[in-house]
Order: C-alpha cells, then structure tokens, then sequence
C-alpha cells in the first residue's frame, strides 16, 4: 500500500492552515499503524507547489513525516527536494492551478517513484 498525503493540511486558509502540524502528524502514525500490520507499506513524501511560503510549510512536513515513518519502519521517498529543484515540475504547478502540474511534470514523480530501489524491490 502507498501513501502520498499532506500537500493540502498545509493549505493557508486566512490566518492559518487547514491542517496543523502536530494534527497531519498524529493522522500519519494513525494511519500507518493502522496499515502496517496488514499490508507492506511505503509512503511517498509531498511535493512542491506553486507558492514558496507553502513549499515552506511542506518542507517541514516532510521532515516531520520522515521522522513517523522512520519510528515505524516505514520507507519513506523525499521527491519534494528533486521536484523543487525540476524545472518541469515547477514550470507546468506554475502554469496549471499552482499545485497540479500537466503530464511531464507527473512523468517527472512517476521517474522518481520508479526509480526508488524500495519500490523496486
């Protein structure tokens, strides 16, 4: 089973976001421990959106997950430092709605994923 979550809790919404971290963690390790026993699970870390002050927030949270997945054995894949970086990826998040990019941007995740040993494995 693999879970790829957490662009949308860090979502501003006026003064604050829609999810809190400490919340998106705690909803994390529920939904982990939860799979774990019953299935193999992998989690692929948030990628970038459009907006740096976001990205900020998506950054740290998967950091944090990093940390739940590492506590709970779960092979966690960081696409969001090789998407940031993609200009294919930035370009089309910037050139669509600012956090879902066209199909060379979704080949670029698919790359990343499919490339990743533990997927593989």
């Amino acid at each position: 089973m693999v879970f790829s979550f957490g662009v949308n809790d860090t979502t501003g919404e006026g003064s604050a976001v829609r999810v809190q971290l400490e919340r998106s963690i705690e909803n994390l390790r529920a939904i982990l421990t939860s799979a774990r026993p019953r299935y193999p699970v992998l989690f692929v870390g948030p990628p970038p959106v459009a907006g740096s002050e976001q990205n900020g927030r998506i950054e740290d949270l998967g950091a944090a997950f990093v940390v739940v997945c590492g506590e709970l054995d779960v092979p966690y894949l960081a696409v969001f430092p090789a998407l940031v970086a993609s200009p294919v990826w930035m370009r089309e998040v910037i050139a669509g709605d600012g956090s879902h990019p066209a199909a060379a941007g979704y080949a670029e995740f698919a790359s990343l994923v499919g490339s990743w040993s533990t997927w593989q494995a």
